[in-house]
C-alpha cells in the first residue's frame, strides 16, 4: 500500500513528514487531511484570536505533491 506524507503549515510554523501513512486510495488520504484542519485550529493553544491560517500538503512516495488543503480561522470578541 502506498505511503503518504503530511506537511503542515500552522500560522508560520512548518512540520515535514518523515514518516508518512498507508492509504488506498486518495480518497482515504483526502479524508485524513480535510479531517486534520479543524482539529489543528481547535488545538492551536497559542492563537488569541484574530486570521489564522493551516494549510496541508499531502505527498507520495516520490516527494510529488498531491493534495492541499486550506482552512483560514477568524474570530472576534465584539464589545
Amino acid at each position: 500500500m502506498p505511503h503518504y506524507f503530511f506537511d503542515i503549515d500552522a500560522n508560520g510554523g512548518h512540520t515535514h513528514d518523515e514518516v508518512g501513512l498507508p492509504f488506498s486510495s486518495k480518497i482515504h488520504f483526502r479524508k485524513a487531511a480535510v479531517a486534520t484542519l479543524p482539529a489543528l485550529a481547535l488545538q492551536d493553544r497559542s492563537a488569541k484570536g484574530g486570521n489564522r491560517n493551516y494549510s496541508i500538503s499531502v505527498r507520495d512516495e516520490r516527494g510529488q505533491v498531491v493534495y492541499t488543503a486550506t482552512l483560514t480561522f477568524d474570530d472576534a470578541f465584539h464589545h
